[in-house]
């Protein structure tokens, strides 16, 4: 089933390289639409579940940690 997120805490992505193509994937979806930000992490091979997170849940995105 689904995997339960507490929203009380972010979760920081330690995956500079993902969060590099969700960010601008993000950019993507703003500028030319879903369509377009899903082709572009389809292409750099992101799996499914990250790309609907991403585009379909924003409250479960993982923030960047900071540096």
């Amino acid at each position: 089933m689904h995997q339960q997120h507490d929203t009380r805490e972010p979760i920081f992505r330690s995956d500079e390289a993902t969060a590099a193509i969700i960010e601008e994937a993000l950019r993507l979806c703003a500028s030319e639409g879903i369509d377009g930000a899903i082709r572009y992490m389809e292409q750099r091979a992101l799996d499914r579940s990250t790309i609907l997170r991403v585009l379909c849940s924003p409250k479960f995105r993982r923030n960047r940690a900071s540096h």
